[in-house]
């Protein structure tokens, strides 16, 4: 994507924990997502926490917890290959419900 068109908007996270939530699985992407997400809130000022779960499923699980505990932001983090089977489809559908749930 080039850019064109994203928001540029100053975000003060000053006195913000930001807790990323990062699955494990295909590290040659997730690296690159969990980089950019620790940029974003070290450019608004945030601090963060990073908690690594084994796949994009368990996001929810973690999430549900960090939310029962009062954190200030939550970002989750998953990376999910189609392939010949429905697994991705099972576990996009389980993922996308269970965060909008937290949420």
């Amino acid at each position: 994507m080039s850019g064109a068109g994203a928001p540029q908007i100053a975000v003060d996270g000053s006195g913000i924990t930001v807790e990323i939530v990062a699955a494990q699985w295909h590290t040659e992407v997730m690296d690159g997502l969990v980089a950019g997400a620790i940029r974003a809130a070290d450019a608004a000022g945030a601090s963060y926490r990073l908690h690594r779960v084994p796949g994009a499923f368990e996001l929810t699980v973690v999430a549900e917890a960090l939310a029962r505990r009062g954190a200030e932001a939550i970002v989750c983090l998953g990376v999910v290959i189609k392939g010949a089977t429905p697994h991705f489809e099972y576990v996009c559908e389980g993922v996308t419900h269970g965060l909008t749930d937290v949420a």
